[in-house]
């Protein structure tokens, strides 16, 4: 069970959050120094926030506990206030219909009849979900993409253009910006282009060694309580333990 975190370089900060049956977050064959860093790197290269938090989850199949349970885990690192950037999107449109109309109201008629994890995951998002198909033209896949972007646009609007951080995040992003900073005064960088020199080597992991360590003794603080707390005595204790320690800001 993996819940991964992907920084996707555009004009808005966004952090997709992909859940698959796939080695991650919720493995127990990565080392613990491994998930805390990516999960460290997947912050820092988000900083100073994301705008949107996009939850991608199988739409053509059966909602597991391990992916409710990967969610909340996610919601648990995160805050409460994470609610208001999030957003679902569904793939697998294609087992469901032919065209975008009939696929959204395919998962709509669906989602009617849903476990009620699925429907508290939705209601954790306030309902903001669409579906995409996994195949198709290039014309339909850049259907699916402007139906993405508009729900992306209206958390964005809703939220007034103010991006996710709390706590740990802005740990996160103290250390980021020192090191754009340190880039723009050795190199005579833009700003622009120091953000984009400093994210980069951060994904290939070309930063200063000392920066990477930083990075783990911050989740180590921050995350790594969480991940023992849900272990230990279970999400829901979890998800209100942490909202009482990282506060939005």
């Amino acid at each position: 069970m993996e819940l991964s975190i992907v920084f996707l370089c555009c004009t808005l900060y966004i952090l997709l959050i992909q859940v698959t049956d796939t080695p991650g977050l919720c493995d127990t064959h990565r080392s613990e120094e491994e998930v805390l860093l990516e999960v460290g790197k997947s912050v820092a290269v988000a900083c100073p926030g994301p705008h949107v938090v996009i939850i991608v989850i199988r739409g053509d199949r059966r909602f597991t506990k391990e992916e409710y349970d990967a969610v909340k885990t996610l919601q648990a690192l995160f805050g409460e206030r994470v609610r208001r950037h999030l957003m679902i999107v569904f793939t697998g449109g294609d087992g469901l219909a032919d065209d975008i109309s009939g696929m959204q109201a395919a998962v709509d008629q669906q989602l009617l009849k849903a476990p009620e994890n699925l429907k508290e995951v939705l209601c954790d998002a306030y309902n903001r979900y669409c579906i995409v198909s996994n195949t198709g033209t290039f014309e339909t896949r850049r259907q699916h993409a402007k139906v993405v972007l508009s729900k992306i646009q209206d958390v964005v609007r809703r939220n007034n253009r103010e991006y996710f951080t709390n706590e740990m995040v802005d740990e996160y992003n103290r250390k980021v910006q020192s090191i754009i900073a340190r880039r723009q005064r050795d190199h005579g960088l833009s700003d622009n282009q120091a953000v984009t020199e400093t994210r980069q080597a951060i994904v290939d992991e070309k930063e200063d060694p000392g920066f990477f360590d930083t990075l783990k003794n911050i989740a180590k603080t921050y995350i790594l309580p969480v991940l023992i707390k849900v272990a230990e005595v279970g999400l829901a204790v979890a998800v209100g333990a942490v909202v009482k320690r990282c506060s939005v800001m």
